[in-house]
């Protein structure tokens, strides 16, 4: 059965209709807006609102079992359903959706899986395609691409290349693209499409640009997507991506929403720890989730976190998660395994 995540989006509490009780209502089930549960095989998660769970209850079992599309395709995703239940003074809203359970690995598990699937036959360039179509998709179910300035910014390795391959699409999509390289170096593959990029006519803006102190141009963008560093990075931005960095932050402060591919610059995929990274509204990550989106500190840089699939396999698949055997619960608030045994 698949976990499900139930999400409270949204929560009142009206104290004149409290009044009306005889008695005084200490014991009600306290939630937070935003708190998340994990049901796992279709069970009411452990201190979850009991009167909430006979309304959700059906649907989040219907969900576990593979079922769903509720609404008759009015839901973006059909494997969810927004609910909302009532006790009188505390009308709480809640969106339930089924998890796809998505392997959990180190950075240099990844490294092998990415080498492996080449050896097998899937050219790099194809993997690199696939990966800025998911990150596409991602932000257009989101509605993020349509009627806003987007601007793109590249660093030097394969994250830099996931950039300039989503840019190709999105020109080809008519949407208004612009380029930013925060290095003059490509990876191989990410030459290829940088030069595709050149002959779609993709626009492009130089690191002088952003360079005067008057103002932060990346303010002008609606859509910021960070593709500097990749999760194979440690240490310290460079004093250049440092100052990438400092102005994409700032600019996300002012409004610009954020999408970082495959993992927020800066941050080091296997710990979660970072001297200086992005923080970002969306982190799109590719082929699987990695430890440190759930360890030190994810949680105060990524915003939301999903994960695409890109046809990425590995030679000896395993799911691996932390968890905490004294509470029975996952170190991170993100985790997608809510009681799953770390596998070694």
């Amino acid at each position: 059965m698949q976990r499900v995540r139930i999400t409270v989006k949204r929560m009142a509490w009206y104290d004149d209709l409290i009044e009306q009780y005889e008695n005084p209502i200490e014991d009600a089930c306290s939630m937070e807006l935003g708190q998340t549960f994990i049901a796992i095989d279709g069970e009411k998660p452990e201190d979850f609102c009991d009167s909430a769970w006979e309304t959700l209850s059906p649907f989040v079992k219907t969900l576990a079992e593979g079922g769903g599309d509720f609404y008759d395709g009015w839901m973006k995703n059909p494997k969810s359903a927004l609910l909302s239940c009532n006790d009188g003074f505390r009308p709480v809203s809640f969106l339930i959706e089924a998890m796809d359970e998505v392997p959990v690995i180190s950075v240099a598990e990844m490294r092998d899986a990415d080498k492996y699937t080449i050896e097998k036959g899937t050219p790099s360039k194809e993997l690199m395609r696939r990966a800025a179509q998911g990150i596409f998709d991602a932000g257009d179910s989101r509605g993020l691409w349509q009627d806003k300035k987007t601007l793109i910014i590249c660093g030097s390795g394969n994250n830099g290349g996931d950039g300039y391959a989503l840019a190709e699409i999105m020109q080809a999509k008519d949407c208004d693209v612009t380029l930013l390289r925060a290095s003059e170096k490509f990876s191989d593959d990410g030459g290829y499409y940088y030069e595709r990029c050149k002959a779609a006519g993709v626009k492009e803006i130089e690191l002088s640009d952003i360079d005067r102190s008057d103002v932060n141009v990346l303010c002008d963008y609606d859509v910021l997507v960070d593709c500097i560093l990749g999760t194979g990075f440690t240490g310290t931005p460079r004093e250049q991506v440092a100052d990438v960095i400092a102005k994409i932050n700032e600019a996300g402060e002012r409004g610009a929403y954020v999408v970082s591919a495959d993992i927020n610059s800066g941050m080091n995929g296997d710990t979660g720890e970072a001297e200086l990274a992005v923080k970002s509204n969306l982190t799109v990550s590719i082929g699987y989730y990695k430890h440190g989106f759930f360890r030190g500190q994810a949680d105060e840089l990524i915003g939301e976190l999903v994960n695409t699939d890109i046809g990425i396999e590995m030679e000896r698949p395993k799911v691996v998660c932390r968890y905490s055997a004294q509470n029975n619960q996952c170190i991170g608030k993100r985790c997608p395994f809510s009681a799953a045994n770390e596998t070694k």
